[in-house]
């Protein structure tokens, strides 16, 4: 019944508009289009593509709990450590109080327990005794075979203050002292006063190591008192957490499949995929562009006010996915959010061969609709190419074109309006000849008048241009070295100083009053030129100098390393002392003072302490360079 009114709805549209030729191609194209849907449809609805999404999820629900119990034994493993002081409480108020026993306890610690990069003790006045694997043998220009050694860290007296670093066998009681520099207060680290605010081992937030790329770990740390309840101090430790990708790749339930571990702002803290993990010492945000997938999950699981699913499925880089979201608690409300992806065409070989057959069909079908349309084509293409013929002659002159075509439909309509155009198109393109003509003669009036017009605008813009660059050089450099002023230097070092980091070099002319005394103030502005020319020779672009006092100047460098600072600090003292400033038959050679120091993105001390390096290097000799990295900074 219902097909029979279908059939006679089309039969009455079609006898109605019969003579409307737009009517006949929508019908074409809607027969042809009903035909592809109802065949594509009737495959893919007998498909089983909900009882494949239900396996799957049943997969992710297992996978997530296997997660869970990997961390649970890893991080059991290590609060063992703590329950062990436990039961030796008595052992420890001795071993706390004794330096050579304390490196032996740690280090046996470190050695039985390889997921610990870290071990310490922190005493109550922030003194710090600490064992950790793979020392920087790079920094310290230390042989390859030291990379097995451990390294020891301890502050020279049991309270705040500078910190010994050395390096020491496993199994050896030998040190090598590497270098004594930072100033260091464990009272004032996160994981000290956590531990204070706490009766049990607590869990820090996440960390990730700098020295190495894509590495991540957490500290666990807890107060140690004695039993008259006095504290002797926080145990500390850094865990190692990158053997949990081995884990998650053996659990992946497909080739395909990602496996994310994210913290609480978005954060990626390890994936089975590589472009996820943290590169250089940063670990990588969720973000829109560079991580689609993750994006969608994380929005559909905190975008909304209420608890959703653990399961979503959406449609990302042309295919669909399933995901899985899952959590593990650490301690507190401190956790992590487990996120299992897998594209849908991992487990949908059924759907491929479906999809194979609607190909098929889709072409069988459209070899028909090649057929039907040839034939409706000669239709309808006929009197169109009569009327490009008009067309046509028309455009080589040859008025007075009709048609004559007798169809009462659309193509009938436009052929009468051809021939009424035909008809009219003549007397217009006359009209328009003489139009033409008067337009001429006033293009050739406007056109001198623009010339004239145009020489005067660029006359006045050179003029002008030449007045700004006058105003900018007065504005910004400095009249007597042409270097850039104090003003405009502190502004272009801050600008490239907060966005990639830079080193401060602060140079001063050594002895340049007397200088000035003995040959005169002309003399000592030859000097300054002189120094700014040997500066422009030793560095290139982008490092620039800039005159920010009388004989003080200050050098941006976007020098790569320590090693470069240094060597173009070295050839700019050597060029100075071999370039004398030339005066007839007297050679004047100029030496200078320098203050260096790398400087971070957005840090805010750099002029102190290059101002602080330049007058130690005074007060020590002149002529010398004394340099500072962050590394030693810390």
């Amino acid at each position: 019944m219902f097909r029979s009114g279908i059939s006679l709805i089309f039969l009455t549209m079609f006898k109605s508009h019969t003579n409307h030729l737009g009517f006949r191609i929508q019908l074409t194209l809607t027969t042809v289009i009903l035909l592809s849907a109802i065949g594509v449809g009737m495959i893919w609805y007998s498909s089983s593509e909900r009882a494949i999404t239900q396996a799957i999820e049943g997969f992710y629900r297992q996978s997530n709990d296997v997660v869970k119990d990997h961390l649970d034994e890893f991080f059991n493993n290590v609060r063992l450590i703590y329950k062990q002081q436990d039961l030796m409480a008595d052992e420890l108020d001795t071993i706390v109080q004794d330096k050579t026993e304390m490196q032996r306890y740690l280090t046996e610690s470190l050695r039985k327990h390889p997921n610990i990069e870290h071990f310490y003790f922190a005493t109550p006045n922030g003194g710090l005794s600490l064992i950790g694997r793979d020392p920087d043998i790079v920094r310290f220009n230390l042989p390859e075979s030291y990379s097995n050694y451990f390294e020891f860290i301890e502050t020279e007296r049991p309270e705040a203050g500078y910190l010994h670093r050395y390096i020491i066998h496993p199994l050896k009681r030998d040190n090598i002292l590497l270098n004594s520099q930072e100033y260091y207060d464990a009272r004032k680290q996160p994981w000290f006063f956590q531990a204070l605010a706490n009766d049990q081992a607590i869990w820090s937030e996440l960390i990730k190591r700098e020295e190495q790329q894509g590495e991540l770990g957490v500290t666990l740390s807890k107060a140690e008192y004695d039993q008259a309840g006095e504290l002797l101090g926080v145990w500390g430790m850094d865990i190692d957490l990158t053997p949990l990708i081995d884990e998650l790749e053996r659990i992946k339930i497909s080739p395909n499949s990602v496996i994310t571990i994210l913290g609480r702002q978005g954060t990626i803290l390890t994936s089975t995929r590589p472009d996820h993990v943290a590169a250089y010492g940063e670990l990588k945000t969720i973000d829109p562009q560079l991580t689609p997938l993750l994006y969608k999950v994380w929005k559909y699981r905190y975008g909304h006010t209420t608890d959703v699913s653990p399961v979503y499925r959406f449609h990302c880089q042309g295919q669909y996915w399933l995901s899985y979201t899952g959590y593990y608690t650490l301690d507190g409300d401190d956790r992590v959010t487990i996120v299992m992806l897998s594209p849908l065409n991992d487990f949908t070989s059924v759907f491929m061969t479906a999809k194979d057959t609607a190909i098929v069909l889709t072409l069988v079908l459209m070899i028909i609709a090649a057929i039907y349309g040839y034939y409706g084509n000669r239709y309808i293409l006929t009197p169109i190419q009569r009327l490009t013929n008009a067309i046509n002659n028309i455009s080589r002159g040859q008025w007075g074109q009709t048609l004559n075509l007798k169809r009462s439909d659309e193509v009938g309509q436009l052929a009468d309006a051809f021939d009424d155009m035909s008809r009219h198109l003549e007397q217009t393109i006359t009209h328009l000849d003489q139009e033409r003509e008067k337009t001429a003669k006033l293009n050739l009036l406007l056109e001198k008048q623009n010339q004239e017009l145009e020489a005067r605008v660029t006359a006045r813009t050179v003029a002008l241009k030449e007045a700004n660059n006058r105003l900018e050089k007065l504005a910004f450099y400095d009249p007597l070295t042409n270097a850039p002023n104090r003003r405009f230097f502190w502004q272009q070092f801050n600008e490239i100083r907060d966005r990639q980091g830079c080193w401060l070099m602060l140079l001063d002319v050594d002895d340049f009053k007397k200088l000035n005394d003995t040959y005169g103030h002309q003399v000592g502005d030859l000097a300054l030129q002189h120094l700014v020319n040997i500066c422009n020779d030793t560095f290139t672009e982008p490092d620039f100098i800039g005159r920010i006092g009388g004989e003080e100047f200050a050098i941006c460098s976007l020098a790569p390393d320590e090693i470069t600072a240094r060597r173009l600090a070295d050839n700019l003292l050597q060029r100075l002392s071999s370039i004398p400033v030339s005066l007839g038959d007297t050679q004047i050679t100029i030496t200078v003072s320098m203050g260096i120091t790398q400087c971070e993105p957005g840090s805010k001390g750099c002029f102190g302490i290059a101002d602080g390096l330049l007058y130690q290097a005074k007060q020590s000799g002149k002529n010398k360079a004394l340099l500072i990295s962050l590394e030693e900074r810390r």
